[in-house]
């Protein structure tokens, strides 16, 4: 129901013109009106709340995200281990696959 609806509707009711069997018409139409309008506003105020829920997530996640790629790895892996390439090393490698 649209505001001109409502608002015509009201106004018939309140001139007191309209008869019993109308003024039952348009209290169920307003009713109606009232209740799709309840049901529609907790249906959004639920969809606010499962959103909100969900950004809070996901910001969180970012944020957690963006400490470990900000952070160094604590364990990196054969660093240690490997010792650093000399040229001849590197002219071998290249002769292999000539």
């Amino acid at each position: 129901m649209t505001i001109d609806e409502y608002t015509s509707l009201t106004r018939e009711l309140a001139s007191g013109d309209a008869d019993e069997a109308r003024t039952s018409q348009i209290l169920v139409s307003l009713t109606d009106a009232f209740t799709e309008s309840s049901s529609n506003l907790e249906n959004a105020q639920n969809e606010i709340t499962k959103l909100t829920d969900s950004n809070t997530s996901l910001k969180q996640a970012n944020y957690e995200l963006f400490l470990r790629i900000g952070s160094k790895p604590s364990d990196q892996p054969g660093t240690s281990e490997q010792t650093p390439k000399t040229p001849e090393d590197y002219t071998a490698e290249i002769g292999e696959y000539r």
